[in-house]
């Protein structure tokens, strides 16, 4: 995520030239486990633990949580990994 307030990550040259030398598919088996906590992401019901699958373009939520709570953790990663 990029501090920067006049634009995202792109907006910094030096991290363009490396994000050109980099095979994005050497990451497709990157796996994790997240965890959004509500005290961080205020729209959350509650803390949500995550596991994402690379290779497989998966990711399994680990507790129960609602419809709303999904999409907040959504737009969290595609806003994270916007090209």
């Amino acid at each position: 995520m990029s501090t920067l307030s006049g634009g995202g990550i792109d907006a910094v040259e030096a991290v363009r030239n490396v994000r050109r030398g980099v095979e994005d598919a050497s990451f497709a088996t990157a796996d994790g486990m997240f965890s959004f906590t509500a005290e961080k992401y205020k729209q959350l019901s509650r803390t949500i633990k995550m596991e994402g699958y690379g290779l497989e373009s998966r990711l399994r939520i680990w507790v129960q949580c609602k419809r709303d709570d999904v999409y907040t953790i959504l737009s969290v990663i595609w806003s994270n990994n916007a090209p």
